[in-house]
């Protein structure tokens, strides 16, 4: 795909929490029924590079637009293992939004995934 991972991944620790607390009018606090994990958010630096011309660049970007759409348009599931992180793999899809910084033949972008499971599948390898 021509693109280099830039440094500075935010790959939390632990997705955000799903509070259960109800509120009780006359009571002090809430009642605590417990958490739930919610969904693992990745941003992922990226830069297009290797592109000779303002044309080959455009072929980068469609090349990573085919990449994360269906043949519906719909970010498709992939699959995400970080080389610090080996037989861990989460299933992942494109979230948000996705702009680029232009440079003559190159660009910069964030990459934002979202993780449904936010407790990655381990692997054997």
């Amino acid at each position: 795909l021509n693109i280099l991972q830039r440094a500075g991944v935010s790959n939390p620790i632990l997705p955000d929490t799903r509070e259960r607390l109800i509120s009780i009018p006359g009571r002090i606090g809430a009642y605590d029924f417990g958490a739930r994990l919610s969904e693992l958010r990745i941003v992922i630096p990226c830069a297009f590079v290797y592109a000779d011309s303002q044309e080959e660049l455009e072929e980068h970007i469609q090349g990573l637009v085919d990449h994360l759409l269906d043949e519906f348009n719909r970010p498709q599931y992939l699959e995400l293992e970080f080389e610090n992180n080996q037989g861990k793999v989460w299933q992942v899809r494109y979230s948000g939004s996705l702009a680029m910084v232009r440079n003559v033949i190159d660009g910069e972008f964030d990459l934002s995934l979202v993780a449904p499971d936010p407790m990655p599948e381990i692997t054997t390898t």
